[in-house]
C-alpha cells in the first residue's frame, strides 16, 4: 500500500526539538548500529524510539519495508499502551542515536502532558486505521464457514480488533487439499497461524490470547478496583477510576463491548449526531482506559467471589485469582435464547446473537429472520436491510412500541425491505451443516409462514450474568442484582450490612461491591446510562476506599 504525502505527515509527524527535549527528560539517549534490531515481531512491552540522527525501517512480518523513520520521527502504535505483542520490527538503517521510552514512562508521557498527548494518540489511531486497511501484522485464519469454532475465532479478533486475513475452506480448494497432503484433519481445523509463524490447531481463546498479549494478569498485584466485565458500563468504570489514579485491572470474557459492541449504528447516545457503531464507540474507550493505566486482561470469565483478609478474591474459570479492595460488576446481561431442541447445533451456524459487519459478510443478497422488538433488534434490521434482499422482523406482541424507540420504528415501518411479522413466534429450525429453514407460527390464528433463510438473528430481552455472584449478595426474583434503597431489609440482615448507615445507591450488600449497567435490578437498558452509572460508580469507590483499604 503506497503512502502519499498528505498520509505520511499525518502517520510520520515530526516532532519539534521542544516536544524531543520534554521526551528526553522520560526516555534515554542511545547510539545504535546499522542493523541492530531495536523491536522484533512478537514482543511484549516493547519500547517506542525517536530518531535523533540516523534512520529506523519499519518492516513487517516478511522482513518487507513499510516505512522509514527519519530524525524528528518516532516509532510505536496503539499496541505500545499494552501488552500486546508487536505486529512489526524495526532496525536501523544507519549508524543512529535514538531516544528510547519505556511503556511505563509513555504512559506517564500521555497522563501528564497534553500536548505530546494528542500528538501520540492521534499518530496511534492513524496508524492503526493505516494497518487494518493494508492488513499489516494480520493473523492468518483458516477454517470453515460452518465450523463453529471458526466462527468463535473470527468473533474474538473483530471484538478485540485484532488483524486477521480468514481464509475459508469452503471457498479454498488449494488451501484445503494443502492442509489434507500435510495431515491437517478437519478436527485439526481452524488453524491460526501467529506473527512468529506458530501454527495453532483448533486452539482456545486462551492460547491465542495469551500468545498476541491479550492476556495480563499477575497474581501476586493487589488493585484497588476490580472491573469485571467491559461493555459501556465497565469501561466507563474503567476511564475515570485510572484517571483519577487507582490501580485497575478490567477484565472480559471475549473483549470489549457487551452487548453494545453488536450494534450496528447507535443514534440515540449524546455527542454522536451521525451515530457511531458499539464496536467503535467500545475500541475508544478500550484504548482511553489503558491510556490512563487501566489493566485490560482478556479473556477470563469470572467463576467466584470471596472476601478474606478485608480484601476481595476473584476467583476465574482457569483458577487464577484477582485480589483487590473494591469491586465493579459490570457483567451484564445476555439475551435470552429460543426454547428449541436443536438450537444450540445453529449457533455461530446460522444463529447469531449479534449483527455486525461479520455475519453481515454472510448475508449478502440472501433474506434473514430478526426476532425481537428492542432498540438492538430495530438497529440490525436497518442495518442489514441493506446488506440483504429482504429482512423478517419478528416479534410477540402486536406493535413495537413499547420497547423500541420512536425513530427506529419510523424507519422500520417505511423500509421497503422490512417485513414486520406481530403476534408471531418462531417454532422450528431445519438444515444439515448450516440452518435452512425457519418456521414462524402467528400466536393467535396459528397461522404457519416457513422462510426459507440460513441466517436468524436473535435479540430476546436479557439475562443477567450474575452465577459468579449467586451465593455472595442480594438478587431480584429475576437474577438481577439490589443495589442502593432497593436492597430489601432481610437481604441487608442475610448478608450481614456490618455498618449503620445504609449501602450507596450503586454499592450491593456486601460493602465495596458495586454493580453497574445491565446486571443492576432496575437498571435502564441504554448505553447512555450504562455509561453514567460506570462513571458514578466511581467517586462511591473512592468514598468506600477512604474508610476501608487494603496495604
Amino acid at each position: 500500500m503506497q503512502i502519499n504525502e498528505i498520509e505520511r505527515a499525518g502517520l510520520f509527524p515530526k516532532l519539534s526539538e521542544g516536544q524531543i527535549e520534554t521526551l528526553s527528560e522520560s526516555g534515554s539517549v542511545r547510539e545504535i548500529r546499522k542493523g541492530e534490531y531495536l523491536v522484533k515481531v512478537g514482543e511484549r512491552n516493547h519500547n517506542i524510539f525517536v530518531v535523533l540522527k540516523g534512520s529506523l525501517s519499519i518492516l513487517n512480518n516478511d522482513l518487507k519495508e513499510i516505512a522509514i523513520h527519519h530524525p524528528g520521527e518516532f516509532t510505536g502504535n496503539i499496541d505500545n499502551l499494552s501488552d500486546r505483542t508487536a505486529i512489526y520490527n524495526a532496525v536501523a538503517t544507519s549508524d543512529s542515536l535514538i531516544l528510547q521510552i519505556a511503556q511505563p514512562q509513555l504512559r506517564d508521557i500521555i497522563s501528564n502532558n497534553q500536548d505530546l498527548s494528542e500528538i501520540l494518540l492521534r499518530t496511534f489511531l492513524l496508524r492503526r486505521t493505516f494497518e487494518l486497511e493494508s492488513n499489516i501484522g494480520a493473523l492468518k485464519l483458516l477454517g470453515s464457514r460452518f465450523c463453529p469454532n471458526t466462527f468463535k475465532l473470527r468473533e474474538f479478533f473483530s471484538k478485540n480488533h485484532v488483524q486477521y486475513t480468514w481464509v475459508d475452506l469452503e471457498m479454498d480448494e488449494t488451501s484445503e487439499a494443502i492442509l489434507s497432503e500435510f495431515g491437517v484433519s478437519a478436527s485439526d481445523t481452524p488453524l491460526v497461524i501467529t506473527h512468529q509463524k506458530t501454527i495453532f490447531k483448533n486452539p482456545t481463546l486462551e492460547e491465542i490470547a495469551d500468545n498476541i498479549g491479550l492476556t495480563s494478569l499477575s497474581g501476586d498485584d493487589v488493585y484497588d478496583l476490580i472491573v469485571v466485565g467491559a461493555g459501556p458500563a465497565g469501561l466507563a468504570a474503567s476511564v475515570y477510576a485510572s484517571s483519577e489514579g487507582l490501580k485497575v485491572i478490567t477484565i472480559d470474557s471475549i473483549g470489549p463491548g457487551g452487548q453494545a459492541g453488536t450494534s450496528s449504528k447507535i443514534e440515540n447516545y449524546l455527542g454522536f449526531p451521525m451515530g457511531i457503531s458499539g464496536s467503535d464507540l467500545a475500541n475508544n474507550a478500550f484504548i482511553q482506559a489503558q491510556k490512563f493505566g487501566c489493566v485490560i486482561s482478556i479473556p477470563h470469565n469470572a467463576k467466584a467471589l470471596r472476601v478474606e483478609n478485608n480484601a476481595f478474591h476473584l476467583e476465574l474459570a482457569t483458577g487464577k485469582v484477582i485480589k483487590g479492595s473494591a469491586v465493579i460488576a459490570a457483567t451484564g446481561a445476555q439475551y435470552r435464547k429460543l426454547p428449541l431442541d436443536n438450537l444450540v447445533q445453529f449457533e455461530g451456524q446460522g444463529v447469531y446473537y449479534g449483527a455486525s459487519n461479520m455475519e453481515a459478510q454472510l448475508l449478502s443478497g440472501k433474506e434473514a429472520v430478526i426476532v425481537g422488538g428492542g432498540n438492538s433488534a430495530g438497529q440490525a434490521a436497518i442495518f442489514l436491510a441493506e446488506k440483504s434482499s429482504k429482512i423478517h422482523l419478528v416479534i410477540r406482541g402486536s406493535d413495537l412500541s413499547a420497547s423500541m424507540s420512536t425513530y427506529l420504528i419510523n424507519r422500520i415501518v417505511h423500509h421497503p425491505k422490512i417485513e414486520l411479522h406481530i403476534h408471531t413466534e418462531v417454532k422450528k429450525l431445519e438444515g444439515d451443516s448450516w440452518l435452512r429453514k425457519v418456521t414462524l407460527e402467528c400466536n393467535q390464528s396459528g397461522e404457519i409462514h416457513t422462510c426459507n433463510v440460513s441466517d436468524l438473528f436473535l435479540f430476546l430481552g436479557a439475562l443477567p450474568c450474575t452465577e459468579w455472584l449467586a451465593d455472595v449478595t442480594c438478587l431480584d426474583p429475576k437474577g438481577f442484582i439490589y443495589t442502593g434503597r432497593d436492597i430489601p431489609a432481610d437481604g441487608l440482615e442475610t448478608y450481614k450490612w456490618p455498618y449503620s448507615y445504609p449501602p450507596q445507591s450503586l454499592e450491593t450488600c456486601v460493602p465495596g461491591l458495586f454493580a453497574v449497567g445491565d446486571i443492576r435490578s432496575g437498571s435502564v437498558k441504554r448505553v447512555a446510562s450504562a455509561v453514567g452509572e460506570g462513571s458514578m460508580a466511581v467517586s462511591q469507590v473512592h468514598a468506600f476506599l477512604s474508610n476501608q483499604r487494603v496495604f
